[in-house]
């Protein structure tokens, strides 16, 4: 979403309010863009060869891709975001999913936190269409090439040399040139990744524009896995059920259920908002969610999935009274908020009643799954053995 897009200004809470610091003010002044710094490219800096260490996540099985559910609040909540921080953090979301091979379905950036769903695909199936099979000729180059996304001329050249240096002391230095090509490309289709880096990097800039030190995030960030029932390979698992769609239905409709706005639409800092503005990224994701083409958007993708979250703000109280009257279980309204989407570990077709499955440590976990708006969500109840 360019941050140039003129939209409706949503109301906001006088507590939203972000005074500018004095060197924000002199860049307005002076006619700079504020977004510099998250539009630049990465340069050279002290330890670029550092192996970093993500935090392991629910996975899906392996080859197919797979579809989370991530959110991330800032420090209790209290920072809030104004218009600029939320163009800025979206631009960083997106340029960190090109460079990690990470497609943007939908997101909803809020004043002190942000939805998004994303699609990661395969690691094994993405790296060798990217770069080709391990070992093969030329993947280096076409390394570095992809390295441009994120990465300035002078940063990219001083990996060449240092890698070529590595090269000419012989002694066994070609292992260790292929170690840290291993670990950029460890990088690549990896939730855990991507988030590090869109936090990190948005952190930073925050930071340099407010004159703050410190943390800016609350912890680890949360994801649930959107999980399907079938799947018949590589190429067949590019389509998701109906309950990405739910998903995407359920973020977009975040500034509704919070107030802020009368329609999903009215939020510019939603995927459904700035796929409304032309936004052909934005787009392509919903396209994704609904199966269709961006032919197909126009004539049809546009008006089903609007449909979806074309609730109005005026109308949750009486939802919401609805819903009480309801069963337990039954089929509730995406505007009446649905905390199970956050705090679930898996969401997807699975059987009602418990189940148990192998973690990553490998003990069993045991977990309690719930109906709600016609697909299962499972939640952790004990950890066995």
């Amino acid at each position: 979403m360019s941050a140039t897009t003129v939209m409706n200004k949503p109301p906001e809470s006088a507590s939203q309010s972000t005074l500018s610091p004095p060197e924000v003010g002199v860049a307005a002044a002076e006619g700079r863009d504020p977004l510099l710094g998250v539009k630049a490219l990465t340069g050279v800096y002290v330890g670029i060869n550092r192996k970093c260490w993500g935090r392991k996540r629910i996975r899906g099985d392996d080859g197919r891709s797979n579809v989370y559910h991530v959110m991330s609040r800032t420090c209790g909540g209290e920072i809030f975001f104004d218009e600029t921080e939320r163009e800025a953090l979206v631009l960083v979301m997106r340029k960190m999913a090109r460079f990690c091979g990470i497609k943007i379905l939908t997101y909803c950036i809020m004043g002190n936190h942000f939805h998004a769903l994303v699609r990661v695909p395969h690691k094994g199936t993405w790296l060798e269409e990217r770069f080709g099979r391990p070992g093969a000729a030329g993947l280096e180059e076409k390394l570095f090439e992809h390295m441009r996304l994120l990465y300035s001329k002078a940063h990219v050249a001083a990996v060449k040399e240092d890698f070529a240096k590595l090269r000419t002391m012989g002694g066994g230095m070609e292992l260790l040139v292929q170690e840290r090509v291993s670990a950029m490309l460890s990088r690549m289709c990896d939730v855990s990744a991507w988030m590090q880096e869109v936090k990190v990097r948005f952190s930073r800039w925050y930071n340099r524009r407010h004159a703050r030190q410190g943390t800016l995030w609350m912890g680890k960030f949360k994801s649930v896995l959107v999980e399907r029932k079938h799947y018949t390979g590589t190429k067949g698992n590019e389509r998701e059920p109906d309950v990405a769609r739910l998903m995407a239905g359920y973020i977009d409709l975040n500034p509704v259920r919070a107030k802020l706005v009368e329609g999903a639409e009215d939020w510019r800092w939603s995927g459904w908002s700035a796929a409304l503005a032309g936004d052909k990224e934005a787009i392509a994701g919903l396209c994704d969610v609904l199966h269709c083409s961006a032919k197909e958007w126009a004539f049809w993708g546009k008006r089903v999935y609007g449909g979806m979250v074309s609730e109005r703000r005026s109308d949750i109280e009486r939802l919401a009274a609805k819903a009480r009257e309801m069963e337990a279980g039954g089929r509730r309204t995406l505007l009446v908020k649905i905390p199970e989407f956050s705090r679930s570990l898996v969401i997807g077709a699975v059987e009602d009643g418990f189940v148990e499955s192998a973690s990553t440590d490998g003990r069993r976990r045991r977990s309690r799954v719930g109906v709600l708006q016609g697909v299962a969500v499972r939640m952790v109840a004990s950890n066995a053995r």
